[in-house]
């Protein structure tokens, strides 16, 4: 049975509309609340829109959960607002080709050590119950011809582990040492909150993208299933491309052949359940509330259905209101009706 249904949020700093918008989501059946924080955020809105948001919603019952959203650039791939990357070139990325990229390296020891340092000053600092660490990548552009990263701590690292230098071409030993590092970056966000407190949450969301190699590097969801200090395994099929910075084209988020939303959402449903069941973690599934064509609404519902029946914990939706980008949901109300429908179904409330 689902215990938990999240809705994602941007946030205002205005705090009379931070407080329609909150009572909003828990009138409608939203338990939880995850704030979108990206790095500028924590510079012109940390008591407007933070603690305010984070405050408030503590007030009127609601879970609080933060998305450390566009942190280096390595979370969420539409992100590019991050003040450590435009600060720090030494710890870009650097493609196959030798040409540097504007995301952290999850390798970088300075951008690790700068990460956990946000998460303890964002922990001492705010209520929050718990992380979600969204969609951790290696840059994909121009991916397969170009793969990320091959920077100086990357090929000193690779070598010490294999005992030879870091290839141009995409060897299995390449796509494990990708593999290998995102596990071990997650790990280190993951313990760098549990180190703080063990009582708040951590929660991964992987990109819908499990073919091997991945251009994102996640794609060894077992392996991440298994790292100790992580609370929630957790994905976000979309069926609808975000027309983003990368573009629909390229978007991690669109139906694979032969499917439709609710065999989309079998599968990937299934697949979180079964290694969270078999490694003792919570499982979450994310539906899109975003860019949603009018007369397709009710596609959101079905999402939210199929994956509590096949048993899921926990049900988040990106995001209220929708986000815009360049093709927004034609009708953002209808959806957070169909949603929120959902969850009143599934959390078996009546209305």
């Amino acid at each position: 049975m689902v215990s938990e249904t999240f809705i994602a949020y941007w946030g205002c700093p205005f705090p009379e509309h931070i407080k329609m918008d909150l009572n909003d989501m828990k009138a409608h059946y939203c338990t939880s609340v995850v704030l979108w924080v990206p790095e500028c955020d924590l510079i012109f809105h940390p008591k407007s829109k933070i603690e305010y948001t984070l405050k408030y919603a503590k007030e009127i019952g609601m879970k609080v959960w933060v998305d450390l959203w566009g942190f280096g650039n390595i979370t969420c791939h539409n992100a590019r607002m991050s003040q450590f990357v435009e600060e720090n070139y030494e710890a870009w990325q650097v493609g196959s080709d030798g040409k540097p990229t504007p995301i952290a390296c999850p390798n970088n020891p300075k951008f690790r050590e700068w990460f956990k340092r946000k998460i303890v000053e964002f922990i001492e600092r705010y209520p929050v119950d718990g992380f979600l660490f969204d969609e951790i990548h290696f840059d994909d552009r121009n991916w397969p011809k170009v793969w990320h990263c091959r920077c100086d701590n990357c090929r000193k690292l690779f070598k010490e582990r294999y005992g030879k230098d870091m290839p141009l071409e995409l060897t299995e030993e390449v796509i494990k040492f990708r593999q290998e590092t995102m596990i071990d970056f997650i790990d280190h966000l993951c313990t760098s909150v549990k180190e703080c407190d063990r009582r708040i949450e951590t929660s991964i969301c992987l990109y819908p993208e499990v073919e091997v190699p991945s251009r994102f590097g996640t794609e060894d969801w077992e392996g991440i299933s298994k790292i100790k200090n992580l609370d929630v395994l957790g994905t976000d099929p979309y069926w609808i491309p975000i027309e983003d910075r990368i573009g629909a084209e390229r978007s991690p988020y669109k139906m694979r052949k032969g499917e439709d939303v609710t065999s989309r959402y079998k599968w990937f449903t299934r697949k979180v359940i079964e290694l969270s069941k078999t490694e003792g973690k919570k499982s979450c599934i994310w539906v899109q509330a975003c860019c949603i064509p009018a007369g397709k609404e009710n596609e959101v519902y079905k999402a939210v259905v199929t994956a509590a029946q096949l048993g899921v914990d926990m049900i988040g939706a990106w995001s209220y209101m929708d986000y815009g980008f360049e093709n927004p949901s034609d009708n953002p109300r209808l959806v957070f009706l169909e949603l929120t429908k959902a969850y009143a179904e599934v959390l078996k409330i009546p209305r």
